[in-house]
């Protein structure tokens, strides 16, 4: 079992055709991700109210699955989310 903290947040800058946008991942101890969800959305509305984020919840950091679509928002969110985990898994295995 994972030893680190009880929960680990981390928020993350996204672009999506210059529209800025903040990510914010939580997990708990096993790396499962909590939460995940859109703040500071003023640039990109369609961030804050995409229902992608729900598909995070219960995954595993170390192994997101995405599913591939059309969809530009949904598209920006997954990445939002894939930069996101990988800046916390950097930080844990750094820090």
């Amino acid at each position: 079992m994972h030893q680190g903290p009880r929960t680990v947040v981390i928020f993350a800058q996204s672009l999506h055709q210059g529209q800025q946008f903040f990510v914010l991942l939580a997990t708990d101890r096993q790396l499962n991700i909590t939460h995940a969800g859109a703040i500071d959305t003023t640039d990109f509305k369609a961030a804050q109210t995409a229902s992608r984020y729900a598909a995070f919840v219960g995954q595993s950091v170390e192994r997101l699955h995405t599913e591939p679509g059309d969809d530009a928002v949904q598209a920006a969110v997954d990445r939002a989310v894939l930069k996101a985990a990988t800046m916390l898994l950097v930080r844990l295995k750094s820090g």
